[in-house]
């Protein structure tokens, strides 16, 4: 279903927005994970279901088409599987962190990967002490001016 993928420049100062075409909803942009972005994800780590918590960053990041979340959830797991490998190959942090396996659901490597990221930047926080370091492993602009 997701085919022709192009991309496009989007707000994020760390990279492009993912953006490809589909037959049945168009056109779908889903934003680059921003710091902001990053906090509100690991918030979605307490979620118990792995497919929900994949569909809570989906939505979260999701700028077209403006979907409701059950109607995210409503998707195929097929077709969120495909909608999130796209959005991970533009994602470098997540992306790297992202390992399909063996005998695994493709959403509990989805979360595994946001966790993975999350639990680095808080290792990261600790040995830094009055630096506070981004997820995307760079020191603040407001930790550097201090």
């Amino acid at each position: 279903m997701a085919e022709d993928r192009k991309t496009a420049k989007g707000n994020s100062p760390f990279g492009n927005n993912t953006v490809f075409e589909d037959a049945v909803l168009g056109t779908i942009e889903l934003k680059h994970v921003s710091y902001g972005d990053s906090t509100q994800i690991a918030k979605y780590l307490n979620e118990k279901s792995p497919r929900r918590f994949t569909c809570l960053v989906i939505h979260h990041q999701l700028v077209q088409p403006q979907l409701k979340l059950n109607q995210v959830e409503a998707w195929e797991d097929e077709f969120l599987e495909r909608i999130c490998t796209k959005f991970l190959e533009d994602q470098k942090y997540y992306g790297e962190s992202f390992k399909r396996r063996f005998g695994r659901s493709f959403f509990t490597d989805f979360q595994d990967a946001f966790a993975t990221r999350d639990e680095e930047h808080r290792q990261l926080s600790k040995r830094s002490g009055r630096n506070r370091v981004t997820i995307l492993g760079r020191v603040s602009r407001a930790a550097r001016l201090v």
